[in-house]
């Protein structure tokens, strides 16, 4: 498959996941694409934001510019970038084995379940666990979407400057992403701090 038809067949598989109905259990999985997704949408003006303050100062670019990097950039890793990383994870972690229900009665037990099952976590206990689960796993997803982010807005940042130092602009969309994911992860942790002191 050419890499032109990669992101056509991934948001094909994306939408046939979105459209296609299934039965509708309690115990069938949470596949947390649909829980994070709507979220990484609304955090996109504000990342665009913050990012394009660290390519203009780093890349001595005018504001318009930096703009229309950051925003092309974080379109692309809202768009196609976060999907392929959750379906790929999702991939992972069902070839693992990690599609089974291992039980969280343990400290290992639950970091399992919120990284190596946090794509498509299982919903142990009939979801009562789901309130601190889903953003513990939210904090841990964030971690790989960060590396396609980086790699993904470099590719797009090198389109669209085409006369910039390639090292440079690599370094420069690296702390860009490290700036918008810091901020990505305090809200998700401000998140769970909520979530667990309002349960107990």
């Amino acid at each position: 498959m050419t890499n032109r038809r990669l992101p056509l067949f991934v948001a094909l598989c994306f939408a046939v996941a979105l459209l296609t109905p299934g039965e509708a259990r309690a115990n069938s999985g949470v596949p947390m694409i649909f829980l994070t997704w709507p979220g990484m949408v609304l955090a996109l003006i504000p990342v665009i934001l913050l990012e394009m303050v660290v390519i203009r100062k780093r890349l001595d670019l005018p504001r318009e510019t930096a703009f229309k990097v950051s925003a092309w950039a974080n379109i692309a890793t809202t768009f196609a970038g976060i999907p392929i990383t959750w379906i790929l994870l999702v991939a992972l972690e069902m070839v693992t084995g990690g599609g089974q229900a291992y039980g969280i009665d343990t400290p290992f037990k639950k970091f399992l379940a919120v990284t190596w099952q946090g794509a498509w976590m299982i919903p142990y206990e009939a979801n009562k666990n789901l309130y601190w689960m889903v953003p513990a796993a939210t904090m841990w997803l964030l971690v790989p979407s960060f590396f396609v982010s980086w790699w993904l807005e470099y590719k797009v940042a090198a389109k669209l400057l085409p006369d910039a130092g390639r090292q440079q602009l690599k370094s420069t969309m690296f702390r860009a992403n490290l700036l918008s994911y810091f901020y990505l992860e305090m809200i998700v942790l401000g998140w769970l701090v909520y979530e667990i002191v309002f349960e107990l």
